[in-house]
Formats: C-alpha cells, sequence, structure tokens
C-alpha cells in the first residue's frame, strides 16, 4: 500500500511540474523560482551519477530562471570544478558565496579550488571557516592538509591528515598520500561505487533513449527525462 501511495504522489508530482512548465512556455507563467526549484531537484541525481556536462547545463538554466539566488552558481561551480577547470570554478562559487555567504559547501569548495591552483595562502582562509563549521568534515580536513603539504608544512599537513584517518579510517585519498610521502601503509584500492552499479544497469535504458526524442520544447523552455 506504501508503495503505491508513493507511486501515486510522484506521479500527481510530476504531471503538476509538467503543467507548470508548459504554462512557463506559454508565457502564463513566469519562470522564476519554480524553474529553477525544478531543476535544483533532478541535480543531486545528476552530481551522483556524475554527469556534471548535464549538470552544468541546468546550471545555466537555473541562471537564467533567477540570477539573484546561489544555487545555479554553486551547481555551475561543482561542475567546473569536476572538470578541472579551475578559474571559472572559483569565479561561479564566489559568485554563489556573494549570494549566501554562510552555506558551507560553497565555503570549503572556494578553498578546494584554491588547492587546486596551488594557491595555499587564499586556500586556508576558507577551509579553517569550513573547519569551524563542521569539524569533522572529512574532506575539508584532507584539503586542510594538502594546503600545509603545498606550503612545505609537512608536520603539519600530516596531523590533519590523522585527523582524517581518525574519523574515517578507510578514507583512500588520505591513506594513499600518507603512503606515497612514507607516512603510512600501502592502502588497498576502494571498491567501486555503487552509482558505477547503478549506471550498468542503467545502460540499455540510455542506448534506448539514445534512439529516442524524450525532449519538449516550447518557446524558451526545454523539458527533459534526465
Amino acid at each position: 500500500v506504501r508503495g503505491t501511495q508513493t507511486g501515486l504522489a510522484r506521479r500527481y508530482n510530476i504531471r503538476h511540474n509538467l503543467k507548470q512548465l508548459r504554462r512557463i512556455a506559454r508565457g502564463k507563467l513566469p519562470p522564476g523560482d519554480f524553474l529553477l526549484d525544478h531543476l535544483k531537484e533532478q541535480l543531486s541525481h545528476n552530481v551522483d551519477m556524475g554527469d556534471f556536462h548535464l549538470v552544468e547545463r541546468k546550471a545555466h538554466q537555473m541562471l537564467e530562471a533567477n540570477p539573484a539566488r546561489a544555487e545555479g552558481y554553486f551547481a555551475l561551480g561543482l561542475a567546473c570544478l569536476e572538470q578541472k577547470r579551475y578559474e571559472e570554478a572559483l569565479e561561479a562559487f564566489l559568485a554563489a558565496h556573494d549570494r549566501d555567504p554562510d552555506y558551507p559547501p560553497t565555503i570549503h569548495n572556494i578553498g578546494h579550488t584554491y588547492v587546486q591552483i596551488d594557491s595555499p595562502e587564499q586556500a586556508l582562509p576558507w577551509l579553517e571557516r569550513a573547519y569551524e563549521r563542521d569539524p569533522e568534515h572529512i574532506a575539508t580536513l584532507h584539503q586542510l592538509g594538502s594546503a600545509y603539504e603545498q606550503l612545505d608544512q609537512r608536520d603539519e599537513a600530516v596531523t590533519w591528515w590523522q585527523k582524517v584517518l581518525e574519523i574515517a579510517p578507510n578514507h583512500y585519498p588520505t591513506q594513499k598520500r600518507l603512503h606515497e610521502i612514507g607516512e603510512g601503509p600501502e592502502p588497498e584500492e576502494p571498491p567501486l561505487p555503487p552509482q558505477f552499479h547503478q549506471i550498468e544497469r542503467m545502460m540499455p535504458i540510455i542506448k534506448g533513449r539514445m534512439r529516442k526524442p524524450h525532449i519538449y520544447r516550447n518557446g524558451g523552455v526545454t523539458l527533459t527525462h534526465d
């Protein structure tokens, strides 16, 4: 019964969202926050699947819908960061921070991006702010170690990486880096993420969709089944 109710609720939400989006396409409803929120709901799935080209496309659609909100800039920053376009990522994250200065993931990712472009002096203030908000955030602790390593402060770097392993003993990137600098044993390769197996299962569906149109276009709005 519960599964049936969930399915009915999902179908209702889909019908409602499509109806609203068609109203937007016909010019009867401003895109604004509704379109942005609709896209934001899809993004977590796209991020989990590692489809950052699609994340980038939706980020631009979010910015067109409402450039005053931070979410579109944050999504664009994630997409650029994963595609190693670090200057663009930094610009997007800073724009997100201007609009929402207290969002911890933005603060962390600004510091992370500075580490990627070998700017540890700029990275540390951001990473320290992220650490103050969440002292057990694994990625922040790891990036703090990386920033101190870039500053040639190896002992400080090792201290931060050891903090990571106190919380997450099997954190592979930290184990790997400690081993590379002679401060730990060789780690075992981590298991494949669940998304890998999900993608394998979905490949027949994806190939089928590539042969069929799943796009509704009208005016300036594109509706997809992504």
